[in-house]
């Protein structure tokens, strides 16, 4: 029995000390200073500030955060593409979100849907600048979209709206669909000024009015003729070039 005991004994100092050992190992690890990984397996990254809020997150398919106001976060189901594409987000020092790109691609039933986007936000409002890819095999268009946002209606009073409609049905969701729409003719949901792209291979520069209305179009067809045009406010064409 003392032999046994002795054993015990120098297998508990062993542990102990082993233990010791690896958990000073651990601690020199995390000291070391900068390093290099040759391989880096994750789902989703968050690079942070020296404060500890959120700067950066890039995010595999149905792992990026949801839309962030002042420090905020909201469903990503309020966000188009957020739960089907994969991406990066940015983040002011507001906690606003500021910014992102996103890229999707895959095979359906009758061809393919694919589309890359990359935005930069207003102040504590949506997008203004945008370069989007959007294309199924049948219909596809690319090109660089500028728009106005107001100062005055900041996102943290139109989300709720969003989510209230979300949840909503019968009359509330007609009432909320109906005030959405006064907002939008107010501007408040904001109005796309300039599209400069490729409409399914038709060279087009579009410039709207404050009310989103198109006043001048410069086209290049698919059978390369080139056209200018000017519009009133009602839409009707007003003068052309060529005649």
């Amino acid at each position: 029995m003392s032999e046994l005991e002795r054993q015990v004994r120098f297998l508990k100092r062993y542990a102990i000390g082993s233990s010791a050992v690896f958990l000073v190992l651990i601690g020199a690890a995390f000291r070391q200073g900068p390093g290099r990984v040759k391989l880096l397996e994750v789902e989703r990254l968050n690079v942070l500030n020296p404060d500890g809020t959120l700067s950066l997150a890039i995010a595999g398919k149905g792992a990026m955060p949801g839309p962030m106001m002042d420090g905020k976060q909201f469903p990503a189901e309020l966000s188009g593409g957020r739960t089907t594409s994969a991406g990066m987000i940015f983040f002011n020092e507001s906690g606003d979100e500021v910014g992102g790109m996103t890229w999707a691609g895959q095979k359906t039933a009758d061809g393919y849907q694919a589309g890359e986007h990359l935005s930069f936000d207003h102040w504590k409002q949506d997008e203004v600048v945008t370069l989007d890819y959007a294309d199924d095999g049948k219909w596809h268009r690319a090109g660089l979209a500028i728009t106005d946002r107001p100062r005055d209606y900041p996102l943290t009073l139109l989300i709720p709206k969003l989510q209230a409609l979300r949840a909503a049905t019968g009359p509330t969701r007609d009432s909320l669909q109906k005030e959405l729409q006064g907002l939008s003719s107010q501007g408040k949901l904001g109005t796309q000024r300039i599209f400069l792209g490729s409409d399914n291979a038709t060279a087009v520069l579009r410039l709207r009015d404050r009310l989103g209305k198109e006043r001048i179009r410069l086209f290049v067809d698919t059978a390369d003729v080139a056209r200018l045009e000017f519009l009133d406010g009602l839409g009707a064409v007003i003068a052309l070039f060529p005649q």
